[in-house]
């Protein structure tokens, strides 16, 4: 190398490289299917139009196999995206059932071709300390221990773990030690199964 060169700004201009790059890409995608609006991503920011849109188009097909989308997420791994879908059935899922459906969704979202960059579709049984998500899931997980964090200034307390006494009026009751607490649905933050060790 010459010692102009040496000396040269190493600025992309210079070296022929576009700085595009650096600055936040947005994708639109197609519409699923007729008359839905099309959905603009911020690759930035959480999709959130995206797991709607993917929950409205995979929750039929689920159910009609007598499964339960409990949760779906987009999160960013490196550089690629990870859309994970968490699956459930009563007396729990298989990892036969996982690959099943992974086959399934993963056709379905081929065709629909609602996710218009590189992703890798994940699908997972809830675990043992499934969220709760759903008013359905309070009443469907009676007697279990639970964990729930409010949202901030919701009260003097943020964190309940306790056995869970199900949904009413809106407010989830929760027994803890000799206390039972009612927790507005509103105001939780998140909500969790818990385990005992």
């Amino acid at each position: 190398m010459d010692e102009s060169a040496q000396d040269a700004p190493r600025d992309g201009k210079n070296l022929g490289i576009s700085r595009k790059w650096a600055q936040p890409t947005f994708f639109l995608t197609r519409p699923a299917l007729e008359g839905r609006k099309p959905i603009i991503i911020n690759c930035m920011h959480k999709p959130v139009e995206i797991i709607a849109q993917v929950e409205d188009l995979v929750a039929p097909l689920l159910q009609a196999q007598e499964v339960e989308l409990v949760e779906t997420e987009m999160v960013r791994a490196g550089k690629r995206w990870v859309l994970r879908l968490y699956v459930d059935k009563p007396g729990g899922i298989s990892l036969d059932e996982c690959a099943r459906v992974s086959q399934v969704v993963g056709e379905l979202l081929d065709v629909h071709d609602l996710i218009d960059q590189a992703y890798t579709l994940e699908i997972s049984s809830p675990g043992l300390t499934r969220a709760l998500k759903k008013p359905a899931d309070y009443q469907r997980y009676v007697g279990r221990l639970a964990r729930i964090t409010t949202r901030a200034g919701a009260g003097e307390r943020q964190i309940f773990r306790g056995e869970l006494l199900g949904l009413e009026d809106d407010r989830v009751k929760l027994k803890e030690g000799d206390q039972i607490y009612q927790i507005l649905l509103d105001d939780i933050a998140r909500a969790r199964l818990d385990v005992d060790f």
